[in-house]
């Protein structure tokens, strides 16, 4: 028999994610009733509307994703709204920049622009909007990136309707200097958490790797892109810190730490107006942050449902702490409605953004705590 105390879930997943809940105390439900739903991004619009009058009337369950989050993930809009950002840090004359983001076009409208743009030299790496899981990704010369507009992007719009999600692509500049470890290009996946009221960063992630060593001259995907699909290579941070600690003083790695604080900050912030927040919303996102050899952070995308599943018990480990700290956040934030660190509750999480302004405390406690663990 269900007693009063009893917390309830609901999934449409099988992963680490559902693991770590039940680790929690949590007993399966019928969606329409649990106290807390886990879905796919899939699943979440047609909950969204099934359940709209709950949301009115029920303030004490919570589901895992955002309204209009897609405003931060879609590689389109993402790149619109942080030029809108741009737009205004430039009007404004803010000392604030988005030089952490590649310079980006979106075809079709940007398709006049994005040639006349780039140099002869110049290596880019195109992504189709409609594709996840690196499917569809090249990485291109100018001239190689004519043909392809003249043959192959032509057939694509040939083949959807005009403004098809499917015919959407993105054009940037290539990061021809990355930062390499075992001569191979790596970047970082991190875990975000959003909330109604703030942010939160994870002090765990991994690397992926490329499986080919990196050289600009080698077309082969497998030395340029990182995506756990094309490449199934990973380190936990620790190892990469250990490698980075016989490169690096602490002082810069602190420093990397701090600006790659900044650029999730500055990320979210230009997309947060377009979100759609509910009370009892929250959502897990993953950025992947490519680092150059200059110890300069990039943000390569965001993703919405970061994968969960697991490839180890290793990774499993680190997946559960992942949702197990998403949880812990979000039941203090249930009880107490204010964010105040309590021992055991969260501690994978760091808050440092708080009613909307960076908590500057916060800021730099979260970058000597991963400047210190890179020692």
């Amino acid at each position: 028999m269900e007693t009063a105390e009893q917390k309830t879930f609901f999934t449409d997943m099988n992963d680490s994610a559902s693991r770590a809940i039940q680790e929690q105390g949590y007993q399966q439900a019928t969606v329409e009733k649990a106290d807390l739903v886990w879905l796919s991004t899939e699943a979440f619009p047609k909950y969204l509307i099934d359940n709209f009058n709950r949301f009115a009337v029920d303030k004490s369950f919570r589901v895992n994703h955002v309204g209009n989050s897609y405003e931060l993930t879609r590689k389109d809009l993402l790149a619109r709204n942080i030029q809108k950002a741009q737009r205004y840090l430039q009007k404004s004359k803010s000392a604030l920049n988005f030089d952490f983001i590649p310079k980006t076009f979106v075809l079709p409208q940007d398709q006049s622009l994005v040639l006349s743009h780039f140099g002869e030299s110049d290596q880019l790496i195109v992504k189709p909007c409609g594709y996840a899981q690196g499917r569809g990704i090249f990485v291109c010369s100018v001239q190689q990136l004519k043909a392809w507009l003249q043959a192959d992007y032509k057939q694509i719009q040939a083949e959807n309707e005009p403004g098809s999600y499917h015919a959407i692509y993105l054009v940037q500049q290539y990061v021809v200097n990355p930062l390499l470890l075992y001569n191979r290009k790596f970047d970082l996946r991190i875990y975000v958490l959003l909330t109604p009221s703030a942010l939160y960063v994870s002090h765990f992630s991994f690397g992926r790797f490329c499986r080919l060593d990196f050289d600009l001259s080698n077309e082969d995907e497998q030395a340029h892109l990182t995506n756990a699909c094309i490449n199934h290579l990973k380190l936990n941070t620790v190892n990469i810190k250990s490698a980075l600690s016989s490169m690096y003083s602490k002082t810069q790695i602190q420093n990397l730490s701090h600006d790659i604080i900044e650029l999730i900050v500055h990320t979210v912030s230009a997309s947060l107006f377009e979100l759609n927040f509910k009370p009892q919303m929250f959502e897990l996102f993953g950025f992947d942050v490519l680092i150059t050899d200059k110890l300069q952070p990039v943000l390569m995308e965001v993703n919405s449902s970061p994968s969960l599943q697991f490839d180890n018990e290793e990774d499993l480990n680190l997946k559960k702490k992942v949702v197990h700290d998403c949880l812990n956040v979000n039941q203090s934030f249930l009880k107490v409605f204010e964010f105040k660190k309590q021992k055991g509750i969260g501690e994978g999480f760091e808050k440092f953004v708080q009613e909307g302004k960076v908590n500057e405390g916060k800021w730099k406690e979260f970058g000597d705590n991963m400047g210190r663990a890179w020692e």
